[in-house]
């Protein structure tokens, strides 16, 4: 083979893959959650927790005036998947400790195919930290509690066939993936292993279930059966491997194997999971103005692709380092068809 035919044909190779990735989806949609909002909640300012899409519909685990404490309001929106309200639960108020710590933090929120709200919170009660789960029903009535062991931490959670998983992060390093059945009897743990910094535990196929490492890297494939994991590390993909900071320090400025990989910022952000146990995963280390980047697995941890969703401009969002006043992208969803993106209290819809 001749020089100059492998030159044309390695071209052709860097071109196909360079189009692949260049192609950028166009929003289906956008909408400013704070419109969704009653008019006694109009702020100017608002900070969403947590994000959860499912049935077409999309809930918000929401703080309102965050930079206010005495008058800040948690509460779950409900809407549509064009931003049209349908249902606001009221959250009891957080509180505030010696120092202006919290008495109770909220964590995650996940919704069942009845629509039912499941949200995981922190609390003293009155001077011992419990970590329970609350259910609200679609009139939003709260319909149960179950808390948990004085010395167990929920640091994420999913449902998977009706039954709640959740990974106890009490303790920090060797976290243990545990079961709640009708959110009431507890069962052993399923899995356990090492791991460093937050994560985030998703519902991949009936059997299975996949966890983010975000500050490793890497995803952790759980067979509910078997308990066995499947580790997939993540920084083989190009797109992921451009956000991190290879050799970084740890706090002390020491450089030891767990800090080997550590980003400067958080790489990988936020995963769902698709009904075909598709994984996406939102991308950070790209500037906004080219686009979101969303990297596609397949249900074995497998690379399938990499696409840029083009991100709506804001004119509140415009500054001069930004002139583009395009939207962050904090964390996506998936409802039939859609993928949704969320950041600065914006949503976009594209399609999936």
């Amino acid at each position: 083979m001749t020089t100059k035919i492998r030159f044309s044909i390695l071209a052709m190779l860097v071109l196909g893959c360079a189009s692949v990735f260049a192609q950028t989806i166009e929003p289906l949609g956008s909408f400013d959650i704070k419109s969704s909002l009653p008019p006694n909640y109009a702020v100017d300012r608002i900070a969403v927790r947590a994000f959860a899409a499912n049935n077409s519909d999309l809930y918000f685990l929401i703080d309102v005036n965050p930079q206010h404490p005495p008058i800040a309001k948690m509460l779950i929106l409900h809407t549509d998947s064009a931003g049209v309200r349908q249902k606001l639960i009221l959250l009891p108020p957080t509180g505030l400790g010696l120092h202006g710590v919290e008495k109770r933090q909220f964590g995650e929120i996940q919704v069942d195919s009845s629509g039912n709200v499941y949200l995981s919170q922190w609390k003293m009660s009155p001077d011992t930290p419990q970590n329970s789960f609350t259910v609200y029903n679609l009139n939003g009535n709260k319909t149960n509690v179950t808390a948990l062991g004085p010395k167990e931490s929920i640091s994420t959670f999913c449902l998977n066939n009706d039954n709640l998983f959740y990974i106890d992060g009490t303790p920090v390093f060797r976290p243990t993936l545990a079961s709640i059945r009708g959110l009431s009897t507890k069962q052993d743990s399923v899995a356990q292993w090492e791991a460093y910094g937050p994560l985030r535990l998703r519902s991949l196929t009936s059997s299975k279930l996949v966890v983010l490492e975000m500050i490793d890297c890497r995803l952790q494939i759980i067979d509910l059966s078997s308990g066995d994991r499947t580790t997939v590390s993540l920084e083989s993909i190009p797109s992921i491997m451009k956000g991190i900071a290879a050799q970084h320090p740890d706090e002390y400025g020491r450089h030891t194997e767990k800090t080997k990989h550590v980003a400067r910022s958080v790489v990988v952000n936020d995963i769902v999971t698709t009904t075909n146990g598709d994984i996406l995963l939102n991308v950070m280390g790209h500037h906004i103005s080219q686009g979101a980047v969303i990297v596609r697995l397949d249900k074995d941890g497998s690379f399938l692709r990499s696409m840029r969703y083009k991100l709506p401009s804001f004119d509140e969002l415009k500054t001069e380092e930004f002139p583009g006043g395009q939207m962050n992208t904090d964390c996506i969803g998936v409802s039939g068809t859609h993928l949704f993106v969320q950041g600065d209290g914006k949503v976009a819809k594209f399609p999936l």
